[in-house]
């Protein structure tokens, strides 16, 4: 009967099934009351009322549009059902919310979709805990993979998330989960949600009275008792509120159930601790890799899901996501310490107009409350923490006019953190790294009321990375990191000049490090040299510049450095005049440099001995140096003497 019944529904004869809407919504006319129908017919059934409800849904009454929502509401949440018709029973639902907006009654309306809405989220909440127990199921089989022994006859066991395609059809689930509530969002703005642009709780309450107000003066002779007023708009306020705490369990479930895509990475990433390390435990814990080749491992398919999922609350009232998010961030930010893929759905709402000044408002004032926390030695929080921040700082090349007063009041406190890093604490340079990406994101002279936070700890700043100089290795990354933040703070050259010395010294290192600071270290005495007169300057330049003209003429030598080094060098010391022959009055070591590195290529004197059939080769630099450090040994000794002049002829020769 069901498949005489599909065959009917298929054609245009379904129109005269409409007034029996109402029965095929009933289950035991669907598939019968005995146990083994309903067992074996549902899907079947199912599949067959779906199409034809879909078919006929545009003439559907508001009562059958209430029964159709309670029905497919209901398959969602029988967990005996396979995903598939999950899936099925979520396309209809978010299908038919067109339908839904177009009933006359709009507070009818609603509860439809929100009672979509609220079984959409306990779908998604059941794929959160799906996800929870395959990760789990996978870390302790591999934690127990090597210590399990079966005995004969005994059964093993077996990751159930492993066999079939459990978790295709999951994460296919949560694909149409995601599009439904986003259909679902978008019916509830046109149907007087507090959800709406402009229609925040509080506001949708006075424009109800508005609205009662406006028609009593349109229709005197109507009138309104303040009871029922109150009533009603008690009942919105309660409905406004069930609508804010609906969409703080879909945004927690939400980000719950992306972890689905996870699973990949829990893979790799347990296999690559256990290879490493046969002995180490699979806790969550022990699994170390770093925050950059977790994102690596993430594939496209799931940041695309977060990045889908995220733009369901782009474009809710203001007031609405701020509230939203400034009560959910803990958990937004727990959820990117465990699942790195959702730090795209941040990039969503730094990256969109409308909610990048709030979403990164609420960031930061959460960031710096725990600051404290980014010297610690969990890799994976501090990673996550740099990460955000950097977000942040990177946000005011979008907007910069809307961005930049609300970075603001987090620079000093920023700063500070760097100042003043608490002791014992494990990983200090996690303060630097952060200091580092904000100088490098408010520089280029745009920003000057950032620039103004910085003035007033200019001083004890440079003071403290010259102090950390003289305690860092030479050529170290710490010290690399210490001499970037020296030339890169962001303040004009003239708030600049009464610190210029505390410049000298990190400029030193930073022409004597690798390209990038080198380069750094080459524009800064650039643009100090055209800026700044020869009487103010010279002073300044005097302690180190023997040090400076030895770099400038070291880069003009190297080959590695003549494409990029070598033209500034040589316009610096064009530009220095006749001060760039300062190094002619100083002793610099004897050295050379052995260029040729094939020693096929180096010079060489052929020797013949009596007695050797073979010429001996003397290479020409190794006699030279042996010469040079004869002659600079002035002990008094007969032998070296001797020696000297034997190395002087050697040479002259």
């Amino acid at each position: 009967m069901l498949i005489a019944t599909r065959h009917i529904v298929s054609t245009d004869i379904r129109k005269a099934f409409v007034p029996l809407a109402d029965k095929f919504l009933d289950m035991k006319v669907l598939v019968g009351s005995g146990l083994a129908s309903q067992c074996i017919l549902k899907p079947f059934a199912f599949s067959l009322l779906a199409d034809l409800m879909h078919h006929i849904r545009a003439e559907l009454s508001p009562q059958q549009l209430t029964l159709m929502v309670d029905f497919y509401a209901g398959c969602m949440h029988d967990r005996s059902l396979s995903s598939s018709v999950h899936t099925m029973c979520a396309k209809l639902l978010h299908n038919i919310t067109e339908c839904i907006m177009q009933i006359p009654d709009k507070r009818h309306g609603r509860v439809l979709l929100l009672t979509i809405l609220r079984t959409f989220v306990s779908s998604l909440a059941a794929i959160g805990n799906s996800a929870d127990a395959a990760i789990s199921d996978i870390r302790s089989n591999y934690k127990h993979a090597e210590d399990q022994i079966y005995g004969p006859g005994e059964l093993i066991r077996t990751n159930a998330f492993e066999q079939g395609d459990k978790i295709k059809e999951l994460r296919f689930l949560l694909r149409s989960l995601v599009t439904g509530c986003k259909n679902v969002i978008y019916a509830l703005r046109k149907c007087d949600s507090t959800l709406a642009l402009g229609m925040h709780p509080q506001t949708h309450a006075s424009r109800e009275e508005d609205g009662t107000s406006s028609q009593q003066q349109q229709q005197p002779e109507s009138t309104i008792s303040i009871n029922t007023l109150s009533i009603v708009s008690n009942q919105e306020a309660e409905l406004a509120g069930f609508e804010l705490d609906l969409l703080s369990e879909l945004l927690r479930e939400g980000l719950r159930a992306c972890r689905i895509h996870d699973i990949d990475r829990i893979k790799a990433e347990v296999a690559a601790s256990k290879s490493s390390d046969s002995s180490t435990t699979a806790d969550s814990s022990k699994f170390a890799l770093s925050r950059e080749a977790q994102l690596k491992l993430v594939d496209r398919e799931g940041k695309e899901q977060i990045e889908h999922f995220a733009n369901l609350f782009v474009n809710l009232d203001p007031a609405v996501f701020h509230e939203l998010f400034t009560a959910q961030f803990d958990y937004v930010f727990n959820a990117m310490v465990q699942h790195c893929a959702a730090i795209s759905s941040v990039q969503v709402f730094v990256a969109y107009d409308g909610t990048s000044p709030a979403f990164i408002s609420i960031m930061l004032r959460y960031l710096c409350k725990r600051l404290d926390k980014l010297g610690s030695d969990d890799e994976v929080l501090t990673s996550t923490m740099l990460h955000m921040f950097k977000i942040a700082f990177l946000a005011l090349a979008f907007f910069p006019e809307t961005n930049e007063p609300v970075l603001q009041p987090y620079v000093q406190p920023i700063i500070n953190s760097a100042l003043n890093i608490p002791k014992g604490t494990k990983r200090p340079e996690n303060y630097f790294l952060l200091l580092r990406a904000l100088f490098r994101s408010i520089g280029g002279g745009r920003y000057e009321s950032l620039y103004k936070e910085v003035c007033p700890v200019l001083q004890s700043l440079l003071e403290m990375l010259n102090g950390a100089l003289g305690f860092t290795k030479r050529a170290s990354p710490m010290q690399e990191l210490f001499v970037e933040i020296c030339l890169t703070v962001p303040v004009r050259l003239s708030v600049l000049l009464p610190f210029l010395s505390l410049l000298m010294k990190p400029l030193v290192f930073a022409l004597e490090s690798g390209p990038e600071l080198v380069s750094q270290g080459l524009r800064t005495l650039e643009l100090c040299i055209d800026n700044l007169t020869r009487e103010f300057l010279d002073p300044i330049l005097t302690p180190v510049m023997d040090d400076i003209m030895t770099s400038l003429w070291l880069h003009l030598q190297l080959p590695s450095s003549a494409s990029t080094h070598a033209p500034v060098a040589a316009r610096i010391l064009g530009k220095l005049g006749g001060r760039n022959r300062h190094m002619l009055l100083t002793r610099f070591p004897s050295t050379l440099s052995e260029t040729p590195v094939d020693d096929t290529k180096q010079l060489s004197i052929p020797l013949a001995f009596e007695g050797l059939s073979q010429l001996v080769t003397l290479p020409l630099t190794d006699a030279v140096l042996f010469s040079i450090k004869i002659l600079e040994d002035h002990s008094a000794s007969k032998q070296l003497e001797s020696a000297r002049q034997d190395a002087i002829d050697f040479v002259i020769t």
